[in-house]
């Protein structure tokens, strides 16, 4: 950038003193040396780029960006343990045979109930928790 400058200050001064074919000739060469020394700083940042590039290619090679399978595997155990301590306070075994259907069995050996319970997936999600609700108490 100061070369810039200062080239550009000495084009603004040869054309102020005379306007013949040397000062032509200053300002071609002027601008011949912006001209190289722009391709040079080109030429540094595309160098730049690349080895930015190489290296992003390099780190990504190493990175490990778990697929769906590999998080659904680490989430199954919790998952298991999250759903047996509900079964467990519940007291409802649930029934997936038919995905049309929310089913299952209640029991409960302290009071000596056991009941079969089947709702349509049509009822709403408020009707569907009350009845289980009722079920259970």
């Amino acid at each position: 950038m100061r070369e810039h400058a200062e080239l550009m200050g000495q084009l603004k001064e040869s054309f102020r003193n005379d306007h013949d074919v040397q000062g032509v000739h200053q300002v071609t060469t002027a601008i011949a040396k912006m001209s190289e020394a722009f391709a040079k700083r080109q030429d540094k940042a595309s160098t730049a780029v690349a080895a930015l590039t190489q290296r992003l290619d390099n780190n990504s090679s190493t990175l490990h960006i778990p697929d769906e399978d590999e998080m659904v595997e680490q989430q199954i155990p919790g998952l298991r343990d999250e759903l047996s301590l509900y079964a467990h306070i519940s007291k409802i075994k649930w029934d997936t045979s038919d995905p049309d259907r929310i089913a299952g069995i209640f029991s409960d050996p302290a009071r000596g109930k056991i009941e079969k319970f089947s709702l349509p997936n049509e009822l709403s999600r408020v009707d569907q928790i009350h009845y289980i609700w009722k079920v259970i108490d």
